[in-house]
């Protein structure tokens, strides 16, 4: 039973309840109503936080420029390591301080992850491989089928008065699909951290946002496996994707498949690299030893060749180099993203255990933390999505290593 689900049950209780008045109503009803009132506001409670998240899911996809009217910006002013974060943490408002200090955490409650101040932490990709694709707002069930196109042969010409008209030729066919869950959690934090340092819950919702996010990119490309077990394919195993040899050197490689693309009706909006093969484009000389590109030296802004944006991206297999209309993947959802929190069950330590003589091994001892006996809490986050690729003869991968 959905949320939604719920609180119609809940109300409909309350209303079988109010006919009865109050001289109808038992003990049992009368104990009822307090927890039932509870009840309802709970779900209510939760169904505006999911509302909340997933309109800051999709803000944390997109490559909109918001300080533009709208025109797409791929500078990472609009896709930052802070600004991505801050469209998860801005779903997450329901009062973390007073749930701390009324102990009223339970296990998948919503908790307050708020991002208001700067971060120090490790460097983040200035963009995502996410702010190239397609973003379905509609919320998807957990499994079905969605058409893929296999052909597409454009047959249109001029035609003769009562001739007959040429025939063009689009293929499709049905494809299954089915949710993946993607999810981690933190190690136990003290309780009283979360009270003392307010940039603690920022920080949480930064980590936790980009580990989403990195996950999320790894099963794009490279596939993982659905709630069921069944394995999902990534783009690096999609059949019908277009290919492209290694010609003479990478510019020149990754400039023929942007043209045949182009001869084939398709627009590219991104050039997807690892980091080390984006490293070789912006240090790459002329027999003159002059650079190659022009890059704005330090400024992520300069990552573009023949002005389609690139994409620097780990997930990306060193030596290749994927091109084409990312807009032709589509990523769906089911609910929310949660972030929650609890004190509730216990937590598995394994410290290693030096033996006495040097030439035995060393043994491990298991320790059980119970989280809420030591005013400890873990933190939560977790997606159900799926990437659907309508048409991967849109996408090439591009061999650029000699």
């Amino acid at each position: 039973m959905n949320l939604k689900e719920k609180l119609k049950t809940l109300l409909a209780e309350a209303a079988a309840l109010k006919t009865k008045g109050v001289e109808g109503l038992t003990e049992a009803d009368v104990a009822r109503v307090p927890a039932l009132t509870a009840e309802i506001a709970d779900v209510e409670s939760k169904i505006k936080a999911q509302a909340d998240a997933t309109a800051a899911l999709k803000d944390a996809f997109s490559n909109a420029d918001r300080a533009s009217k709208g025109r797409a910006d791929v500078s990472p002013q609009a896709s930052s390591r802070a600004d991505r974060a801050a469209g998860f943490a801005a779903a997450f408002k329901t009062q973390v301080a007073e749930q701390l200090a009324t102990k009223a955490m339970v296990p998948g409650q919503t908790v307050t992850i708020d991002y208001s101040a700067p971060l120090v932490a490790e460097p983040r990709p200035a963009l995502t491989l996410l702010s190239l694709i397609s973003f379905d707002e509609n919320e998807a069930e957990p499994s079905g089928a969605y058409l893929r196109q296999t052909t597409r042969e454009n047959n249109a010409a001029t035609v003769v008065a009562g001739a007959k008209k040429p025939t063009s030729s689009y293929e499709l066919e049905s494809v299954p699909w089915e949710m993946s869950t993607i999810a981690h959690l933190t190690e136990p934090i003290r309780k009283q951290w979360l009270q003392d340092f307010g940039q603690l819950q920022a920080w949480l919702s930064v980590e936790l946002a980009y580990g989403l996010t990195e996950a999320l990119q790894d099963l794009m490309v490279n596939g993982g496996e659905t709630e069921g077990g069944a394995t999902v394919r990534g783009l690096s195993t999609l059949v019908g994707t277009n290919t492209q040899a290694f010609n003479g050197n990478m510019f020149r490689s990754i400039r023929l498949a942007l043209g045949n693309l182009e001869t084939a009706g398709v627009l590219a909006n991104g050039i997807a690299l690892h980091p080390d093969d984006w490293t070789e484009v912006e240090l790459a000389e002329d027999a003159n030893d002059r650079p190659l590109t022009t890059p704005l030296l330090g400024d992520a802004r300069g990552r573009f060749l023949w002005n389609v944006p690139v994409v620097v991206s780990p997930q990306i297999d060193k030596g290749t180099a994927w091109v084409g209309d990312w807009k032709s993947i589509v990523y769906r959802h089911r609910g929310p993203v949660e972030m929650t929190m609890t004190d509730k069950g216990v937590y598995e330590v394994v410290t290693e255990v030096p033996p006495v003589d040097p030439e035995d091994e060393p043994t491990t001892t298991t320790t059980l933390l119970d989280l809420y006996e030591r005013n400890l809490l873990r933190a939560r986050a977790e997606s159900r999505a799926v990437f659907q690729f309508l048409q991967p003869a849109s996408l090439t991968k591009v061999d650029i290593a000699a």
